[in-house]
């Protein structure tokens, strides 16, 4: 069965095709495959992080590795770029000038000292700013073995494109600039290198930090068998992605409850308040939020990257009513963590 995923992000709508697949095999296991795109904040470069789930700091000198390999390929010439918007390939005299801007400056003139001149500089992309990928990923799901894999499809390496914000007087970060896509080559060799041995990445749909378009009926799916496996046994249930604490189900079952309290003021009195708890169970069909904690391998020689799932937590995102009255997203909680 073919679907056509829309997505929709701050900078470019884009049109994609994806095959969804849901396959029984001999042994009655149901293995489904979906296609998921999402952005992984792999550098922080704003000074307020609105969320920590969303950012994920790979280390200085790996960060350097990776994308250093990357474009060292790409100016060889023996890795192939494509454009964002189009997925026409970009040739290699294009591909070495990706990133570049230009800004017009004042020079003194070279003969005459008090005319000046406008100049035009150069200015290389400076591959430190590069503060995130997008991926497109196939995701497989077994519904026997319980195996949760990502197949990475291409990736896109991003940088952020800042705003001064008049309150603050601070750069803040406005959205993300996709530069190009890269097809995952999947053949690793022995020249494959670790880049993030325990990163976050953080995936929900309603996030406006990220551009993301995920494939629902496989996060259902898995929440549905975390929660049963949680109900079983403990064992491999956690309190975070550090897996440093276990969850009891005692505790389980405490954050499967959620209450709210709603404040209703009497019109004729003003100051009289009354408070009620409304409570509600929370179900797989709730979930919507996932944060997987992954390790990272990277052959520059092949240009291919994997990944390793550790463990996955399972959250959704939490409400509140604005000043205008209107609902507003306020973040995301994390119910338990579960170790693969």
């Amino acid at each position: 069965m073919k679907k056509i995923i829309v997505l929709f992000s701050i900078v470019i709508v884009a049109c994609i095709s994806c095959n969804k697949n849901n396959n029984t095999n001999s042994d009655n296991a149901i293995v489904i495959s979906d296609t998921a795109i999402y952005s992984i904040k792999i550098k922080c470069t704003e000074n307020i992080h609105w969320s920590d789930y969303f950012y994920s700091n790979l280390e200085t000198s790996k960060h350097k590795y990776f994308i250093s390999s990357l474009f060292e390929g790409i100016k060889a010439g023996s890795t192939n770029i494509y454009d964002y918007k189009t997925w026409d390939k970009i040739s290699l005299e294009n591909a070495k000038k990706i990133g570049t801007t230009f800004d017009t400056v004042e020079m003194p003139d070279s003969i005459n000292p008090d005319k000046m001149n406008l100049v035009v500089v150069e200015n290389p992309l400076d591959i430190e700013k590069i503060s995130s990928m997008i991926f497109k990923e196939v995701w497989t799901f077994n519904t026997k073995t319980k195996a949760i894999t990502k197949e990475i499809i291409s990736f896109c390496p991003s940088i952020d494109v800042f705003f001064r914000n008049p309150s603050t007087d601070e750069l803040e970060v406005k959205a993300q600039q996709p530069l190009f896509w890269v097809k995952n080559n999947n053949k690793c060799g022995k020249e494959s290198k670790e880049i993030a041995e325990n990163i976050v990445t953080s995936v929900c749909p309603t996030s406006e930090l990220a551009i993301n378009k995920l494939p629902m009926n496989i996060i259902k799916a898995i929440s549905k068998n975390a929660f049963e496996q949680a109900a079983k046994d403990t064992n491999n249930i956690y309190n975070s992605l550090t897996l440093e604490e276990k969850l009891s189900y005692t505790e389980l079952k405490e954050r499967l409850v959620e209450e709210n309290s709603i404040t209703t003021v009497s019109q004729l009195d003003p100051s009289d308040e009354s408070t009620t708890v409304e409570k509600r169970n929370i179900t797989p069909e709730n979930i919507d939020f996932l944060s997987f904690s992954e390790q990272w391998t990277y052959d520059a020689i092949n240009n291919c990257l994997c990944k390793k799932i550790n463990s996955i937590g399972f959250g959704y995102s939490v409400y509140y009513t604005n000043e205008m009255g209107e609902k507003a997203l306020k973040g995301y909680k994390i119910l338990f963590v579960l170790k693969m």
